[in-house]
């Protein structure tokens, strides 16, 4: 006898989240599309996280934990590797989906060629009274081949509003154990050299920042050396396009001087004003705000997204 395979697994990894865990459950529970199996990895937590999903008691959910601590790249990856479904989607612990992102997102790839890997749809980052919504509002491409965007920036997409195909991970490997953050970044980009991209403009994740999340409290974790690591890893990519190279010297510019790290900044912000010297995102007006201080450089780049959002709205009408 055939065993019943469901359409989609969701993984969600979790580390010290009992407190929360069952939002985040229960929002995969209450998807208007129901042939799933919830793949829940527990990164060794010390709480009662075991506890809160057993008390749960849906069928449908299967408890894995890790004996160590590896990281949400490593839990992800034995989410992947214990999925059954034809679809994998991911949801952080801290995090929750509207009812209708499984059902919308499968919609999709049924209509969808074989040459779309990866359906996303849009999402609300809640930090504090703060909103930031991904992808952005400038965002200029949102789906199809989507290598060029990628490989300059990982704003477009983040795990929890993702659908891959599960034959994909075989063909481009996994998340990467070695990247302490970024790993989501690192993986998109590796998607896109094989696969298509489809977007759902519907805002259908909910993603709460907390204080004690895990990447806010690794001392390790700067977005400036993450770009360090997707140039070593992907370098030869990035460089074959100079407009590319120039755009990612800027913005990993911007992030060490972001972190206070203004020699370091001041130092791609002139690479990349080599690569390109015409870059509309103006690296030597970057650099020339490095001279201002933190403070003066922290204003002169809100104004500038500010400009950029006014000139999005502007060409819309």
């Amino acid at each position: 006898m055939l065993e019943n395979k469901p359409e989609i697994s969701v993984v969600i990894p979790t580390y010290n989240r009992a407190y929360l865990i069952g939002r985040a459950i229960q929002s995969v529970l209450q998807q208007t599309f129901q042939d799933i199996e919830v793949l829940l990895v527990d990164d060794c937590s010390n709480d009662n996280t075991k506890e809160i999903v057993a008390g749960i008691g849906d069928n449908r959910i299967k408890y894995i934990r890790h004996e160590k601590n590896r990281g949400v790249a490593a839990a992800r990856n034995t989410g992947i590797a214990s999925a059954t479904g034809k679809y994998v989607a991911f949801l952080d612990s801290d995090d929750e989906w509207l009812p209708e992102k499984l059902e919308k997102q499968i919609k999709v790839f049924t209509d969808a060629t074989a040459a779309v890997g990866i359906v996303y749809t849009r999402m609300v980052i809640l930090e504090g009274n703060n909103k930031k919504y991904i992808p952005p509002v400038y965002a200029k491409s949102r789906e199809g081949n989507l290598l060029r965007d990628l490989l300059v920036d990982p704003i477009l997409v983040k795990p929890p509003a993702t659908m891959i195909r599960k034959e994909c991970f075989a063909r481009v490997g996994m998340f990467d154990e070695n990247f302490f953050a970024g790993e989501d970044w690192d993986l998109w980009i590796r998607l896109a050299k094989h696969y298509e991209f489809k977007y759902i403009n519907d805002l259908l994740v909910i993603c709460h920042v907390l204080a004690d999340r895990v990447t806010n409290s690794n001392q390790n974790f700067t977005y400036g050396r993450i770009r360090e690591l997707i140039l070593e890893k992907h370098g030869e990519d990035i460089k074959k396009d100079r407009h590319v190279l120039s755009s990612y010297y800027v913005k990993m510019g911007h992030d060490f001087c972001t972190e206070q790290q203004f020699n370091k900044g001041r130092q791609y912000f002139i690479q990349a004003a080599r690569a390109f010297p015409f870059n509309i995102e103006s690296p030597i007006i970057a650099y020339l705000a490095t001279l201002l201080g933190q403070t003066g450089y922290n204003y002169i780049v809100a104004q500038y997204r500010k400009f950029r959002e006014w000139l999005f709205a502007k060409r819309q009408k």
